[in-house]
């Protein structure tokens, strides 16, 4: 299990081994602001977010539960992850627009898919690699692995910042 923890100016990746009784912190990253996290297993976990001192986007990739972490280089800021193994993954960027990337190599090329969006997107769900919906004021969902979206539903006055589907 690993979690995300952010305390002043300073993040931190912990993890657990024995259910939270105990915390071990795996990496400490200061001036940074992590805002997501996707583990595909006990070995292989995501972490997006943003150096705000030396404007880097990082999407941190362990494969060694932790022990090692490198930064796939993203060209924008994960704001939210969504992977279905450790190579084929989404993420979604709040802040530049309609900004959601795919990728097939474990994170080392993006590709932009946000054909038919319109808006920032908070949160990305995946049921396959084909079919999955973003969510922000609209509800929006793909069936051709994002190169088109679909408006489902506009929730006008409100925002959507969970997602998941059971089919």
């Amino acid at each position: 299990c690993t979690n995300i923890s952010t305390l002043g100016d300073t993040s931190f990746i912990i993890s657990t081994t024995n259910g939270g009784v105990n915390w071990n912190i795996q990496y400490t990253a200061p001036n940074v602001f992590f805002n997501s996290l996707f583990a595909i297993n006990s070995s292989i976990v995501y972490v997006g977010g943003y150096d705000g001192d030396n404007n880097i986007y990082m999407l941190l990739k362990t494969t060694n539960s932790g022990i090692n972490w490198v930064n796939k280089n993203p060209p924008s800021v994960p704001f939210d992850l969504f992977f279905l193994n450790q190579d084929s993954g989404w993420y979604c960027d709040n802040f530049l627009g309609p900004d959601v990337r795919t990728t097939t190599d474990g994170g080392t090329t993006w590709q932009l898919r946000n054909n038919g969006l319109t808006d920032n997107i908070n949160r990305l769900f995946f049921l396959n690699y084909s079919t999955g919906w973003t969510g922000s004021r609209y509800l929006k969902k793909t069936t051709n692995a994002g190169l088109n979206w679909v408006q489902i539903y506009d929730f006008t006055t409100a925002e959507i910042y969970s997602l998941h589907f059971l089919n």
